[in-house]
């Protein structure tokens, strides 16, 4: 009895904490290090739901922050803005391309798949 109760409070020591890493840079706007945070978490283990909801978030955050920015220089119209235009495309592709092999991916408790928007 104890050493299942010890065995608990590690397992929670020890996983509580490294899912707070991922979390706290998702609300500081981080959302790039959030994603790839959780997504290391999540090739390890495709049945953890904590970061597999974290890993949702992030990319839908990263994704619609980076659309953002693209239609903002496309209608300032400089022409030295597509230089950065092409490096958000490729970030956004690289993002992309990392998750794609670990989908599809469940989220158990709220029975349901992960929504990803992948895009050509």
């Amino acid at each position: 009895m104890r050493s299942t109760i010890l065995g608990i409070i590690v397992l929670g020591a020890t996983v509580l904490p490294a899912c707070q890493v991922a979390q706290k840079s998702l609300r500081s706007g981080h959302y790039d290090k959030a994603f790839y945070k959780a997504l290391k978490k999540v090739r390890r283990n495709k049945a953890d739901e904590a970061h597999i909801l974290i890993l949702e978030e992030a990319y839908k955050k990263a994704n619609f922050r980076d659309q953002n920015r693209i239609n903002f220089l496309k209608k300032e119209g400089q022409p030295d803005s597509w230089m950065e235009i092409f490096d958000i495309y490729k970030a956004m592709k690289v993002r992309q391309q990392r998750l794609r092999p670990l989908l599809p991916l469940s989220v158990r408790s709220q029975s349901r798949q992960a929504k990803f928007e992948l895009k050509n």
